[in-house]
């Protein structure tokens, strides 16, 4: 019986990884594909198939033995990724992982010199008289090599004619003919450097982005005793899919001092999915809503169904590239995941739409939209919508606890300006309000002029720049300054965020200049107590207190706690003869290294 069900297993998992890695046309969605393999793996956990990486390539393609080891990774999911984490005591790097063709590449003196897919991991397809098409030279002469993954982005493959964008490039990749046109429209994300070597992943990633000029995934790291890391990884990776204009199947989890493992399957690193069985739901129709930034964002609506216990009946639609490609409308038929706190999504579609009907209009002022890659977008100034989402991300963000959007329309106001204006004469008279309420609100509207200067920075509502970001500029610049920078490397996070700064700033000045003149206020630190202003520690192993109250208590002295790098101060440890992974890095970047008790000592 055990012999019958292994050739069952084996006959679908061959024939759908062929056409899933060759052919570039799935059989099944990715979910359905990972639960039937993890079942596979249930009942017989040591089969010779776990230990094969992709795909044999077809022999009417041209072979080459690959120069070193692409494999694949050992899934983790919401019940087992901490088993992975607690191994070490480390920073985790969370990057998307890319649904394309995973490729190799290598250059010398800067020119592309060797390009091939990953076929088994150890022989793949040579791809280099394609591959410079679209993989450009490099400002570096040593010789480089890494991995990345070939994807096409928005709607692309529906010009080139093929049905989805993994299809696209496998075809392009299989075609004997060569169309530098066609080929130019791909592009390469790379996530790994093979060599030179580095001693962490965030040095790699650095190397990648800085010194190559090339792209790198979206990533953000994590402390690996972050409570409740699962469900932040899964809304992670539900925004990551969202705001993408290219396709992601999870997150690739790295030790952030791990070094590259020649291996086919790595230890280091793994791959982060949300695989539980997706429920079949019908959809009845699609809400598209205008966000605070203009962009018409869809909400699926299904037939109420239970999942996890919760009756669902809205589920997150990404954007309208999502709907578009996937035909998603009344009576699909979609699956659907949750998973804690996080919104309800849709992972796969086993019934397409007949017909999907996008708007042109914005749905709350029937603005003409405009149409990019993945979203539609509502450029009114005037929208009533966004202008009341803004004045209430405005509040909530300068701390207020009883002005929500709906207080915002209830007082029909729409500019931010205006809400300083109010009086509560005038606010009593509104219906649904009454002197109590109005007292209530001009109490809230009022106690925000007295504030710091990075709580007003992250109400302003700049696209990237939330909560976290807004505090670290405002310890290196005040918001005079920010308002002057016109050079975005000065800032210092990163190419996307640090534009998104400059293009954005100015346009809060004339609001700063109507606070002042209001009469707002910035409460002043007491830079005496900033004993430890500038310093940046990272942390290691376990200390008499919780780690969070470590990083409490060094934020109140002006100190950092983050991982560690060569602008780390000190490496704090309960074991300063340990022979780990942040010691090994501590010592070679010259960080000097104490003990928890010295910590203490430092924070009274």
């Amino acid at each position: 019986m055990n012999h019958v069900t292994r050739d069952y297993f084996l006959e679908k998992l061959d024939k759908w990884d062929n056409l899933y890695y060759n052919e570039g046309t799935p059989e099944v969605s990715d979910t359905e594909y990972d639960i039937f393999r993890s079942g596979f793996h249930k009942l017989f956990p040591d089969d010779p198939y776990f230990k094969k990486v992709g795909e044999s390539i077809n022999k009417k393609f041209e072979e080459i033995e690959l120069p070193f080891v692409m494999g694949g990774l050992d899934e983790v999911n919401l019940d087992t990724v901490m088993k992975w984490v607690e191994k070490q005591d480390d920073l985790i790097i969370a990057s998307e992982k890319l649904d394309g063709n995973s490729i190799g590449a290598s250059w010398e003196n800067g020119v592309l010199s060797f390009a091939a897919s990953r076929g088994d991991g150890k022989v793949g397809q040579n791809i280099l008289n394609k591959a410079k098409y679209f993989i450009p030279s490099i400002p570096v002469k040593e010789k480089v090599s890494l991995r990345g993954e070939i994807i096409l982005e928005g709607d692309k493959y529906k010009d080139l004619g093929f049905k989805n964008r993994r299809n696209g490039v496998t075809g392009l990749l299989r075609r004997d003919n060569i169309n530098p046109e066609n080929l130019r429209k791909l592009s390469v994300i790379f996530y790994e450097v093979i060599e030179p070597e580095f001693k962490t992943e965030l040095e790699r990633l650095s190397f990648i982005q800085n010194t190559l000029k090339l792209r790198t995934p979206q990533w953000t790291s994590f402390s690996c005793d972050q409570k409740y890391l699962p469900e932040t990884l899964s809304e992670l990776l539900l925004n990551l899919k969202e705001n993408a204009n290219y396709d992601i199947d999870g997150l690739v989890l790295t030790y952030g001092c791990s070094q590259r493992e020649n291996v086919e399957y790595p230890k280091g690193k793994v791959k982060f999915k949300v695989n539980q069985a997706a429920i079949r739901c019908e959809v009845r129709g699609i809400e598209w809503n205008t966000s605070r930034m203009g962009t018409v964002k869809p909400v699926v609506i299904i037939e109420p169904t239970e999942i996890l216990g919760v009756t669902v009946s809205r589920c997150s639609g990404f954007n309208v590239d999502f709907i578009d490609s996937n035909h998603i409308h009344t009576g699909a038929i979609v699956g659907v995941v949750r998973s804690g706190d996080v919104i309800p999504y849709i992972t796969e579609v086993f019934t397409p739409a007949k017909f999907v009907p996008i708007p042109t209009n914005c749905p709350t002022c029937n603005f003409l939209l405009r149409r990019t890659e993945k979203e539609i977008i509502c450029d009114s100034d005037k929208c009533p919508q966004k202008m009341i989402y803004n004045v209430s991300h405005f509040f909530i963000e300068m701390g207020t606890d009883n002005i929500s959007d709906r207080t915002v329309e209830m007082l029909g106001v729409y500019y931010i300006e205006d809400m300083y204006k109010l009086n509560i004469e005038d606010m009593e008279k509104l219906p649904g309000f009454g002197r109590k309420k109005a007292i209530i609100i001009h109490d809230e509207i009022s106690k925000t002029l007295t504030t710091k200067p990075e709580k007003l920075l992250a109400a302003f509502g700049m696209p990237l720049i939330g909560s976290t970001l807004s505090k670290s500029l405002m310890s290196k610049f005040t918001l005079e300054e920010l308002f002057e920078i016109k050079d975005p490397e000065v800032l210092g996070l990163g190419p996307i965020t640090s534009k998104a700064v400059i293009d954005n700033i100015g346009k809060y000045k004339p609001l700063y200049d109507f606070l002042i003149k209001q009469g707002m206020k910035f409460i002043e630190e007491d830079l005496s107590l900033k004993t430890l202003k500038g310093m940046k520690f990272a942390l290691t192993g376990a200390g008499p207190l919780k780690r969070k109250e470590y990083e409490k208590m060094a934020e109140e002295k002006g100190a950092e706690v983050k991982g560690i790098s060569k602008d780390t101060n000190y490496l704090v440890t309960d074991d300063v003869s340990s022979n780990s992974d942040k010691i090994k890095a501590a010592k070679k970047y010259g960080t000097q290294i104490i003990t928890y008790d010295e910590f203490m000592n430092m924070l009274k």
